[in-house]
């Protein structure tokens, strides 16, 4: 896995705007965010996790740490019986689709997502419990 230094965050924000990240990787899998992890220790960066940028407002002088852009494996969605198994990386809009149609094609990716905005349980309220919202989204 690459870390590159200095890498523009403006990129990766819905606005635009936003300065550079003193050190930035995008791991594909477990080992590699192990890796960007003890990487950030060693150095003593703080770590952010980038999500799809709707949520995301950086500072115009930057990020004085290690940012990471989940991809590959951390970024997959996968339906395995009953259960939805998703990486950090993966779009809100995608794991719903994949719980509501384990069968189809990810056709929800042209329709686009709304970043990391939180789970809306049937009931109106906002919950950190995703799974169990995934999951009940997914029985229908």
């Amino acid at each position: 896995m690459k870390v590159e230094e200095g890498v523009r965050l403006s990129r990766f924000t819905t606005l635009g705007t936003g300065g550079r990240a003193r050190a930035f990787a995008r791991p594909e899998n477990v080992e590699e965010l192990q890796g960007a992890l003890d990487l950030a220790r060693e150095r003593c960066l703080p770590v952010a996790v980038l999500g799809l940028g709707s949520n995301l407002l950086v500072a115009d002088d930057g990020f004085e740490g290690l940012a990471l852009k989940l991809a590959g494996e951390l970024a997959q969605v996968d339906v395995r019986g009953e259960l939805l198994v998703a990486g950090g990386g993966a779009p809100n809009a995608v794991a719903l689709h994949r719980a509501r149609h384990p069968q189809t094609l990810l056709d929800v990716l042209a329709t686009g997502d709304h970043g990391s905005d939180p789970i809306i349980e049937r009931d109106g309220r906002r919950s950190g419990r995703s799974r169990k919202a995934l999951l009940q989204a997914g029985r229908g």
